[in-house]
């Protein structure tokens, strides 16, 4: 089906790298470039071109150049990219937006662009100027809508599928501007000033969250379709000159505290745009001092990301407060993100109930061929206390789920040691993100594992805590079986969702799993079932508003060809009509001659013969006026035939 398709596309273009150009390509790529734009006339551009291939362009070649963020893709034909369009004064791009996934504000400084929506509804909304008012649009598949020159305008997918859009510019060089990354690429302290003397560090912590596009979307879709927010790349800023460079006591890259505003702390680093370095400093929790800009005087700890492997090498250190961990990234593509012991696979700020954010490095991809000077990220010990992390890749494989997780100050004489977190981290793919559990049982502990189960026709939600064990309930939130220290259930918002998840009856907790040696995570017995519970395949709500989507599209395409049919035929009918019933006179006018009776259906012209009503022109003056062509009452006379 259509929609199935455009999600199969969407998937596999959202997954692609994008793939090097060599120099003397680039440079063969300018020089054409530059010959057509020189030329005298069209048809010098024309002939410029000596390959038919030169007119066409395939949005979906992975090859093309193209803005992937953690949400999709946009792909533009422009004169950079498709030369066979310079001179012609447009161009076109395509736009495939993940479910809950948008296309960040930004602006167009030399075209109008206008947007057509292909498969999916999209809502857009805009501001031309100062003083003018808000725009908002949703745009189901089909419709259309347009974006002055220089207007601020975003596009967003509201729905749980992939959605695609098509647009067109007035301009073979339309440009971007993301309005997010430029504003906070200012300098620091005018940035700061505009939002009412915010700090230069308060500055550049918000800069760092700023995801590249296309990115996600709001909460609220997310919640809605069961997914969960990704860790998502934030390399697309304003590279820093000496015109809106950030102080040098100051970090291009932190961790920014969305609960109070605030920078995380900060040294005397810096972040090297133009080169192959980056250094970040972050404190290892949100809950610790700022810091008040003075270099670690600690030791410094190095640790390599991916050098070995899907692994961190060393995996588990100890550090003292004040010193460093610097991690080095290597091939291919990885993060350092913060968790929790009881969730190596989530990030910090997803899980706690202290309101912690955790720090996340952003994936940082490394080209397969470098062999040196490679990016780095680094955090400062402020207390003793464990920290946890893993690495963010989805994969496949996903390569938290791999163990590729690390530990520093890790108690190992303890319960919670690395064995154990590297285990829960092998076997968390048990907490599906599609379930809706209570975060703590009645005793507060945390949730450990959540899936669902069937038994019939009943649905059932399963989530185990380390005290109170396995809790089942059904999906409207009604308690089905448990201990006393199970809470209140939750009505499942999507149950569409729960068909992707494993059942995982008979399983216990997972910090029971993890269990090494005489000492476990704190975790409940599990409990065992004399049956596997047996999902099947059931017409979800979504699914049948899949259908109805596909169903309109296939009634479009169908409407869309007959009435091209139609008009195909009138034209030919005109032409025929022409060619047999006008001629030249002497002096040079069109005259009618009509030598015979044409009927409307001519067998030689490919028609179906058998309709012998006389093809009657209907002119009352001109050249091709005939007085002695009588008009029947089914042909009006001012209608050609």
């Amino acid at each position: 089906m259509l929609s199935y398709t455009w999600a199969a596309l969407a998937l596999a273009l959202a997954s692609t790298w994008l793939p090097r150009v060599s120099a003397d390509a680039k440079s063969d790529e300018a020089d054409l470039v530059k010959k057509l734009r020189d030329a005298p006339t069209a048809v010098d551009r024309i002939n410029l071109l000596a390959s038919d291939d030169e007119f066409e362009f395939d949005f979906f070649d992975p090859k093309k150049s193209a803005t992937v963020g953690a949400g999709g893709k946009i792909i533009l034909a422009n004169a950079g990219t498709f030369p066979a369009v310079i001179g012609t004064g447009s161009a076109m791009a395509i736009g495939i937006l993940d479910a809950c996934s948008m296309n960040t504000p930004h602006t167009h400084p030399r075209a109008t662009e206008m947007q057509f929506s292909v498969n999916g509804t999209i809502r857009t909304g805009m501001i031309t100027e100062n003083n003018a008012r808000f725009i908002m649009t949703d745009l189901p598949p089909g419709s259309m809508t347009i974006f002055p020159q220089g207007s601020i305008h975003f596009q967003f997918n509201d729905g749980c599928s992939p959605a695609l859009f098509v647009a067109s510019f007035n301009s073979e060089d339309p440009g971007a501007l993301q309005i997010a990354q430029r504003f906070l690429g200012l300098p620091p302290d005018i940035v700061g000033a505009t939002f009412g003397d915010l700090g230069v560090e308060q500055v550049a912590g918000l800069e760092s969250e700023i995801p590249d596009n296309v990115a996600l979307g709001p909460d609220a879709c997310l919640k809605r379709c069961g997914l969960k927010r990704p860790d998502q790349p934030t390399l697309q800023r304003q590279p820093r000159v000496s015109g809106n460079a950030l102080p040098p006591q100051v970090s291009g890259s932190y961790s920014y505290d969305k609960g109070t505003g605030n920078a995380k702390k900060y040294e005397s680093t810096t972040k090297g745009y133009g080169g192959t370095t980056t250094a970040s400093s972050y404190g290892a929790h949100t809950t610790s001092g700022y810091g008040n800009g003075s270099p670690s005087k600690g030791t410094n700890h190095l640790i390599k990301v991916g050098a070995d492997g899907l692994r961190y090498s060393p995996s588990n250190i100890s550090a003292a407060v004040g010193d460093t961990v610097t991690f080095e990234f290597h091939p291919k593509n990885h993060t350092v993100t913060q968790s929790s012991f009881l969730h190596p696979c989530t990030a910090l700020g997803e899980t706690s109930a202290k309101g912690e954010v955790g720090f996340k490095s952003g994936f940082e991809f490394v080209d397969p061929s470098k062999t040196s000077d490679f990016p780095t990220f680094s955090i400062t010990v402020n207390d003793t206390a464990p920290i946890w992390g893993y690495c963010g890749q989805q994969g496949p494989p996903i390569h938290c789920h791999e163990g590729m997780v690390f530990s520093i100050n890790a108690v190992e004489s303890g319960p919670n040691n690395f064995e154990a977190f590297q285990k829960l981290a092998n076997n968390s793919a048990a907490i599906s993100s599609h379930v809706d559990c209570p975060a703590r049982d009645k005793d507060g502990t945390i949730l450990t594992a959540s899936s669902t189960s069937k038994e019939g026709a009943t649905d059932f939600v399963d989530c185990t805590y380390p005290s109170a064990g396995r809790c089942s309930y059904f999906t409207n939130g009604g308690f089905d079986s448990g201990s006393s220290s199970c809470p209140a259930g939750i009505a499942q918002a999507n149950r569409s969702a729960l068909k992707g998840s494993k059942a995982a009856a008979g399983k216990g907790s997972l910090a029971e799993l993890a269990e090494v040696g005489s000492g476990a995570a704190a975790g409940a017995s599990p409990s065992s079932e004399s049956e596997s519970h047996k999902s099947k395949f059931e017409f979800t709500p979504p699914f049948i508003a899949l259908l109805a989507v596909n169903g309109v599209l296939l009634i479009a395409l169908i409407v869309l060809a007959a009435l091209y049919f139609r008009s195909r035929r009138a034209a030919s009918r005109q032409r025929r009509h022409k060619t047999l019933y006008t001629s030249l006179g002497a002096g040079g006018d069109p005259i009618f001659v009509a030598p015979k009776k044409v009927t409307q259906y001519d067998a030689a012209e490919g028609d179906a013969p058998g309709d012998d009503t006389p093809l009657t022109h209907g002119l009352t003056r001109g050249p091709y006026y005939d007085p002695h062509e009588p008009t029947t009452p089914s042909r009006p006379a001012s209608r050609l035939r």
